[in-house]
């Protein structure tokens, strides 16, 4: 009988314990799935987190002039954001998307997806290649999303150069006809794994960082 209230209780346990694995799993699901054939996806189908002209209004509130981009981190308003970069990732793709906004203010919303998160880093990636192949965001902008310079422990693409799909959207972007000669360049530096071989060894020379 023992036994039996024992087998019960545990049989309970992970009941409780699936169902709470279940609400986790749904509070992260909402990243854009990117068709990895670039075909692009639809923004207005994106599930958001905050109400997007709200999330708009709050970045270009932050597009001003800036002494450095370090600052943006003093605003609660940003540093929730980057804090919590994958819940408002598609508020930010969303973001990008609207020809009406700035340069400026595209740069900011980029640079709130800076913190370290691999898999968030992938899908903007995609997603981005896409948005730059449409004309709604230029180099200058994949540049900040390859090297954040708001957490310089980010190295999650470089890192990856190896990773099958992180090679074959930056491939999508070196071959891309419009990108720079210089672009094309870094990403073939990134691909042969030089540009984080050098980035590992400037951060363990200058701030005794190891990545």
């Amino acid at each position: 009988m023992l036994l039996v209230v024992i087998s019960m209780r545990h049989l309970l346990f992970l009941i409780l314990l699936l169902l709470l694995t279940s609400c986790i799993a749904k509070s992260y699901q909402t990243e854009v799935v990117i068709n990895y054939n670039y075909q692009g996806f639809l923004t207005d189908t994106l599930t958001l987190k905050m109400d997007q002209r709200k999330f708009a209004m709050t970045i270009d509130s932050l597009n001003r002039p800036l002494d450095t981009y370090e600052e943006l981190l003093a605003s609660k308003d940003f540093q929730n954001i980057f804090e919590h970069s994958r819940f408002y990732l598609n508020n930010v793709i969303k973001y990008l998307s609207d020809s009406s906004k700035t340069k400026g203010g595209k740069t900011i919303a980029i640079m709130s997806m800076q913190r370290k998160d691999y898999f968030k880093s992938l899908n903007f990636l995609y997603a981005c290649d896409y948005l730059y192949n449409q004309g709604l965001i230029d180099g200058q902008m994949l540049f900040e999303i390859l090297f954040p310079r708001l957490d310089l422990t980010n190295a999650d693409i470089i890192s990856n150069n190896e990773n099958e799909q992180v090679q074959n959207v930056l491939n999508d972007i070196k071959n891309n006809r419009k990108t720079a000669i210089k672009l094309k360049n870094t990403i073939q530096d990134i691909l042969n794994g030089k540009t984080y071989k050098e980035h590992k060894e400037f951060l363990a020379g200058q701030y005794d960082i190891k990545i």
